[in-house]
């Protein structure tokens, strides 16, 4: 049995739903379409023989439509991201307590004052590490995270292997 049991608050909260986030098919849609599609349009039309200065779109110039284009993604999403996630904790009792891990052969549970979750490994499709958490998937969006710092390597393989012994995938 691995068991782990760390104090989260807004910041991690926040740092592993971004990383929850960029592990998803949405994520590559979403900075495809803001970002990637204006980067060919801009390069078409310069293609086309027009100069970088000369480019609009609209009634934008080309620098205001970046900007905008570039601060939705990069800026406003995620400040606004923080801020739901900051009123989400801050009016959740049971996510401001400490959150305790047990995974074993049977699957996870997560614990507290007051609340109680398990998880057989059927419910979690999918296990991945991301930058700085073990992500538990049990959605295509949406996952259970531990800190990576608290998960050795033999620990990680040995969940995989409960994983794949009960479900036979990771």
């Amino acid at each position: 049995m691995i068991t782990q049991s760390f104090q989260t608050d807004v910041q991690s909260q926040f740092k592993a739903s971004r990383q929850i986030f960029h592990k998803t098919i949405g994520a590559k849609l979403f900075y495809g379409f803001f970002i990637g599609l204006p980067l060919i349009l801009i390069i078409l039309k310069i293609y086309a023989g027009k100069g970088f200065t000369q480019l609009e779109f609209g009634f934008l110039p080309t620098w205001l439509l970046l900007l905008l284009l570039f601060g939705y993604p990069l800026v406003f999403m995620p400040v606004v991201q923080y801020f739901q996630i900051r009123k989400a904790f801050n009016s959740n009792p049971s996510a401001q307590q400490k959150q305790n891990y047990e995974i074993s052969e049977k699957g996870v549970k997560n614990f507290g004052d007051g609340f109680s979750v398990e998880l057989g490994w059927e419910s979690i499709p999918r296990i991945e590490l991301s930058k700085d958490f073990l992500l538990l998937f049990i959605s295509k969006n949406c996952a259970y995270y531990i800190p990576k710092r608290l998960i050795s390597n033999e620990e990680y393989k040995q969940l995989l292997a409960w994983k794949k012994l009960t479900s036979g995938s990771t």
